[in-house]
Parts: structure tokens; C-alpha cells; sequence
């Protein structure tokens, strides 16, 4: 997920947009903060818990919920 943003000077650095959203790169959805796009971009990916259903930017993080929330690391994703 990469959102553009244009500076005052109009040049684009890639962050958000002259009415300060940030758009997914994926899908339609906009947001406020950058942190609330890579909060969403993390549902673009395949590392979901099979439990819970909560999905992780990747499978080390993944696994890490598992130890930590479900006290297990076996029930990880089957979408690879």
C-alpha cells in the first residue's frame, strides 16, 4: 500500500493527498491518518488467524498472535 501525498509546493512524496486522506492502493477506502491506512492495509493480506480471524501485516507477526492471544502457534493461516 503506498498513498501519495502532495506537499504545499504541489510536489508528490508519496504520503497522502491535497485533502490530507490517505487512499488504499487495494481497494476504494480512504483515511484520515497514515496509521489508519496501514491499520486497514493489513486486510489486503493473506496472514490471518484461522481463530480470531484477525489479520497481520505477515507471519512472523501472525505467530507472534498466536503465542501471545491463543496461547498456541498452529491454527495460522491456511491462505498461502
Amino acid at each position: 500500500v503506498s498513498p501519495v501525498r502532495v506537499n504545499n509546493d504541489g510536489e508528490n512524496n508519496a504520503e497522502d493527498n491535497m485533502d490530507g486522506t490517505f487512499d488504499c492502493s487495494e481497494c476504494d477506502r480512504s483515511f484520515n491518518s497514515r496509521i489508519g491506512l496501514s491499520r486497514h492495509s493489513t486486510t489486503h493480506s493473506s496472514s490471518q488467524c484461522d481463530i480470531c480471524h484477525k489479520h497481520m501485516k505477515d507471519d512472523e507477526a501472525l505467530a507472534s498472535h498466536m503465542m501471545r492471544v491463543h496461547g498456541s502457534h498452529d491454527a495460522g493461516s491456511d491462505n498461502e
